[in-house]
């Protein structure tokens, strides 16, 4: 067992195995001084079941596990090869097999296991497979099978991405010199909805408004960055942009916003503190914005259309780092909740976990880091949109002991969540920042006039069970309200699915009317 990006002390080992691995008995512990820890299991089901309900993390740092071997050696099967979950969406049916997962994998890297979803078949949406790959050769995004002489190409996601340092050898940093200029550091800013290898399947087409777009800047002083913001406003066009700590004071605002294109209208909170933490632009030939409230660690206004109609509520967020104070907007966005009606989405940099997994390295996430938001979040019925992309939105960009984050989130109201399930949020590459930048995308003004309506009769159908558990079982992310209404809103499309053929009875009684007609003719 060896633990990516710190050392650890026997006694914390003992005390993370003790509640993390309580469903079997506990192994003898013994410690290397090259870094690692050799873990010795009562029985060969004990030690199965443990690697089976990985992967782990320990004071948030991955941890690896891997079976031991005579010719182990920790340079070369430690710091070079790593297990990863590995999945394989849409794999064909008659591809689940044992056979043909093992061949499946070993393309990959070399198969441990399959997680029980897999074995079981309780979930056909994608295969997951723990694969040991060496992080000296590229991680293959795509691979080739052959089945019964036909070629079929099958995309091959990894739920977790170790740094390597080609430098040192080693995972879990890249030393400076050894880094590739980010790809938001050219002058062209690649258009998300453009086609480019980080183009993730599924993401939505370019909207016609924009949607909605935000980015911490941690400063807009030099003409770089504002040509840079300008350049990337221009390629994704979308109706609101965001603009947070731009460190800009308010007589020179005027002169920054020119840099970066006049077309813009534009709320801050310069009122609220000298460095204006939050700019809210908008393009009006599209929308109208009106402020409601602000303070200094918000700006909460409404959307309205062209033709004057409200649309949506939008909160723009960006707390202190001190928790108190952070307790103090979590009470004002509880105040907002209790004095409005209508569609709500609150977005962008909350400085704020929402749980223990959502940080990497660093110190240990504590319960009252996150327990207020998620108190909030509860009580006003606010629940996370969930989001493609990046996992992690915010890297402190150190090479020694980095620290990864989920602090930038999009979170919304039922009525938003229903007006808007043709939007998607999407976690684009890191910007002019550390964080990356939030973009919604989707017709925000626009929405589908039909409705969802279960019909009871639906429930006796063939395949009616085995469709709804197969959709439920699927993971999802965040606290239990939010997973919840996850799972309701991905069994929308799978019962309407099931309801084609009720809802299409008349049309083909019609159909067979006509027909009836046609031979009684032809009898007569």
């Amino acid at each position: 067992m060896y633990a990516i990006g710190g050392n650890l002390s026997m006694n914390a080992v003992k005390n993370y195995m003790a509640k993390e691995w309580n469903f079997v008995k506990l192994p003898e512990i013994f410690y290397n001084d090259e870094g690692y820890f050799i873990l010795k299991f009562k029985t060969d089901a004990d030690r199965e079941e443990v690697m089976m309900k990985g992967p782990y993390t320990i004071r948030n740092m991955p941890m690896v596990l891997m079976d031991w071997r005579p010719d182990f050696s920790m340079e070369r099967d430690m710091l070079r090869t790593v297990p990863i979950w590995v999945k394989l969406p849409r794999l064909l049916l008659h591809m689940w097999g044992e056979r043909s997962l093992c061949k499946i994998g070993s393309i990959i890297g070399t198969p441990m296991f399959t997680d029980e979803c897999t074995t079981t078949k309780l979930r056909f949406t994608y295969a997951r497979i723990l694969v040991e790959v060496d992080l000296t050769q590229k991680l293959c995004e795509e691979i080739i099978i052959n089945y019964d002489g036909k070629k079929r190409k099958q995309r091959v996601e990894y739920e977790w991405r170790p740094q390597f340092c080609e430098r040192c050898q080693k995972v879990g940093h890249v030393c400076e010199r050894d880094k590739k200029p980010h790809k938001s550091q050219r002058k062209e800013i690649q258009d998300p909805t453009e086609d480019n290898p980080h183009k993730k399947d599924g993401m939505a087409d370019k909207p016609e408004d924009g949607g909605e777009w935000a980015e911490v800047l941690k400063g807009l002083r030099t003409k770089a960055k504002q040509k840079e913001i300008n350049s990337r406003l221009l390629k994704l066009q979308p109706s609101i942009a965001i603009l947070l700590e731009t460190r800009v004071k308010k007589d020179k605002a005027g002169r920054c916003r020119r840099n970066m294109g006049n077309r813009w209208k534009v709320i801050d909170n310069y009122s609220k503190h000298d460095n204006g933490r939050i700019w809210v632009l908008w393009d009006e030939n599209k929308i109208t914005v009106k402020v409601e409230s602000m303070t200094d660690q918000m700006v909460h206004c409404g959307v309205y259309n062209t033709d004057g109609e409200f649309v949506h509520w939008i909160t723009t967020i960006y707390p202190s780092n001190i928790l108190d104070r952070r307790k103090e907007l979590w009470k004002d966005m509880g105040n907002i909740s209790k004095l409005q009606q209508g569609p709500w989405i609150a977005m962008e940099d909350f400085n704020n976990v929402l749980g223990m997994q959502d940080r990497i390295g660093g110190r240990a996430v504590q319960e009252q880091e996150f327990k207020d938001l998620r108190d909030m979040m509860e009580n006003e019925r606010l629940f996370e949109i969930e989001s493609k992309g990046e996992r992690f939105t915010w890297y402190n960009k150190h090479t020694e002991d980095p620290i990864y984050s989920c602090i930038d989130r999009v979170i919304g109201n039922m009525e938003w969540i229903q007006k808007n399930m043709n939007k998607t949020v999407h976690m684009l590459e890191l910007g002019v920042s550390d964080h990356v930048v939030v973009c919604i995308q989707g017709d925000v003004l626009e929405r589908p006039k039909t409705g969802f309506k279960f019909i009871n009769v639906v429930t006796g159908m063939t395949g009616y069970n085995e469709e709804v558990t197969r959709s439920w079982q699927e993971q999802s992310r965040g606290v239990r309200g939010n997973r919840l209404w996850q799972k309701l809103m991905r069994l929308q499309p799978v019962l309407k699915k099931l309801n084609r053929p009720i809802l299409s009875i008349k049309s083909q009684l019609q159909k067979k009317r006509v027909e009836l007609n046609e031979v009684q003719n032809m009898v007569r």
